[in-house]
């Protein structure tokens, strides 16, 4: 083949190939960065707690194919709209629901540790497709009138370079058509990392963290952070929002592990 033909069929290409999926690598459709193979297979939450979306005991959706397991669970949420677990009974949480569309489980776990670790923002392209997806039709009635993400300490943003959480809200303020304020909340303590922490000793940890910088104006605001553990973090950022007028706050997390 001559050099010229070289050329054109690499823009070629460039121009009209199929995009590969982020998963596996194989083609998939154009505007998207998963393969239905893929989609299909990654760890869907099914039934859950409505206010902290913990994983509750598995019902027969596990012996469905994934699509009609996502399709049962789409309608059970609907018609189970009150579902809560014993530990949201007993002590409810400042946050008054919570959406997530996936089990912190592999490849989910892969794709957030690459993207905190490694700074792929492409991935960030792929999670909020996948979010959006999940919340159009579990925002139709009174939306969030705002979205914030959780903020990062100043040192730690300054050594990451990038906040993911933000990065996330950014995207699904655009898809949605929602406000996104990423200044008037802030982080005024540079906690320890969380992971590996008990429920109480990560409570300790955020107890005056943030402080809300402006009057927000709204009722409706929606938290985004990437996974949710123990619920600690989103639950201390709830009460100032709260503290400042917010009167519904609602909890938009990529994954979501069970509660310890």
């Amino acid at each position: 083949m001559t050099t010229n033909k070289v050329y054109y069929r690499l823009i070629f290409d460039l121009l009209f190939s199929k995009p590969l999926c982020l998963l596996c690598g194989l083609p998939c459709s154009p505007g998207s960065q998963i393969c239905t193979g893929c989609k299909t297979d990654l760890p869907w939450l099914q039934d859950h707690c409505i206010r902290c979306a913990e994983p509750l005991p598995k019902t027969s959706t596990e012996l469905l194919k994934p699509d009609e397991a996502r399709r049962k669970q789409t309608n059970q949420s609907r018609i189970n709209s009150q579902k809560i677990c014993g530990r949201c009974q007993k002590d409810p949480p400042a946050f008054d629901r919570t959406l997530a569309p996936f089990q912190y489980e592999e490849p989910i776990k892969q794709l957030i540790a690459t993207l905190k670790n490694k700074g792929r923002l492409d991935i960030i392209e792929l999670a909020a497709e996948l979010f959006t997806e999940h919340l159009r039709d579990r925002i139709t009635q009174q939306p969030p009138q705002l979205i914030v993400p959780v903020p990062l300490h100043r040192n730690r943003l300054y050594s990451r370079g990038y906040n993911q959480a933000a990065e996330w809200a950014e995207r699904l303020s655009e898809k949605l058509d929602i406000p996104y304020d990423k200044r008037s909340c802030r982080r005024l303590i540079n906690t320890p990392h969380q992971q590996g922490l008990s429920a109480a000793a990560r409570r300790k940890n955020l107890r005056h963290c943030f402080h809300i910088t402006s009057p927000l104006g709204v009722e409706r605001v929606a938290i985004v952070d990437d996974v949710m553990t123990t619920g600690s973090t989103v639950n201390a950022l709830a009460h100032k929002l709260k503290d400042a007028g917010v009167t519904h706050v609602e909890i938009w997390c990529f994954a979501r592990t069970p509660a310890r």
